[in-house]
């Protein structure tokens, strides 16, 4: 229905009713030339169904991916275990041998130690003897009336 004065007419033509009407259709203008401009721009369902699709594809690679590394870092790390414990046991083997090398080693030096402890005894022990049976002598000797 037109308005019929001007006081019918919205505060925001500030004018006559032909004003208003050109504010408003260049206002609609400019609105209509962004829509134009934006709404190609912007993706359809058919695009955010295909989108889908290929996040899909994309997350199931990924995943393949994952699985094939994880694989592969299992394999790595049974590896790495297993030359540890070859690493390891040949280390133990060496300090056996050692250990053992050692074992001897000090057993041949105690009974060598044991050897000069018994000469070293057997000297003393003569020695005393021999030490005794001097002062008996020297006794007797002082003892024995001239």
């Amino acid at each position: 229905m037109p308005a019929t004065s001007d006081t019918t007419e919205p505060e925001l033509a500030n004018g006559e009713p032909g004003d208003y009407h050109r504010k408003m259709d260049r206002r609609l203008i400019v609105l209509e030339t962004r829509f134009d401009t934006i709404l190609p721009t912007l993706a359809t369902k058919t695009d955010l169904i295909g989108m889908k699709g290929e996040l899909k594809a994309d997350i199931s690679q990924l995943r393949a991916e994952m699985h094939g590394i994880e694989g592969k870092s299992t394999a790595e790390m049974h590896g790495i275990e297993a030359n540890l414990k070859a690493e390891m046991h040949g280390i133990d083997a060496n300090l056996k041998a050692e250990m053992h090398g050692i074992d001897a080693n000090l057993k041949t030096e105690m009974r060598d130690l044991i050897t000069k402890l018994q000469q070293q005894m057997t000297t003393m022990v003569i020695a005393v003897v021999v030490g005794f049976g001097g002062m008996i002598l020297a006794f007797v000797t002082l003892l024995r009336p001239r």
